[in-house]
């Protein structure tokens, strides 16, 4: 945990995002001394697409972007630009799939304002959830609730697409 932050300071951030919303203060506790406050620049890149995951990350201040770079490390995918995906803000996760899978990042995520995040390694945050069905319950849902906001979204955005195509 960083030097600007003490414990008690991270549990409230958390408890105010929607990832650990309806979480009591003991289970958010069940987390302990596994979150990592870390500050991040403008340009400064969070995840590397194709990287491994190694965590799951709460902004909690500034703003990152979520994109497809230009230059992909997978050789099957060509693009001929960066692709954003999103924009994240205050309060907003990313690298949730690290908790589902062991599969590299599908995207990068680079600092557009300067801030920081917390962020909770893979195996700590699967192994809380492992061990208390209550807590994974709760995430679990808000997860599903936000990643299913995210493909409404990313619908909405391909028929927009689609309609501009002709």
């Amino acid at each position: 945990m960083s030097d600007t932050l003490k414990p008690q300071d991270v549990l409230l951030l958390v408890s105010r995002t929607r990832v650990f919303a309806g979480l009591k203060q003991r289970e958010l506790q069940l987390f302990g001394d596994a979150f990592e406050c870390m500050s991040f620049g403008e340009g400064e890149t969070l995840l590397r697409e194709g990287a491994p995951l190694v965590g799951f990350n709460v902004v909690i201040s500034g703003s990152v972007e979520v994109c497809l770079p230009g230059v992909s490390q997978d050789p099957r995918a060509r693009r001929a630009r960066k692709v954003t995906l999103a924009t994240l803000k205050s309060g907003d996760c990313f690298g949730e799939y690290a908790i589902f899978d062991d599969k590299p990042a599908s995207a990068s995520v680079i600092g557009v304002r300067p801030g920081q995040l917390i962020m909770i390694g893979q195996d700590a945050f699967r192994g809380v959830l492992a061990d208390n069905d209550t807590v994974a319950r709760k995430i679990y849902h808000n997860l599903l609730q936000i990643m299913v906001e995210r493909l409404r979204a990313s619908d909405h955005d391909f028929d927009v697409l689609l309609g501009a195509a002709g």
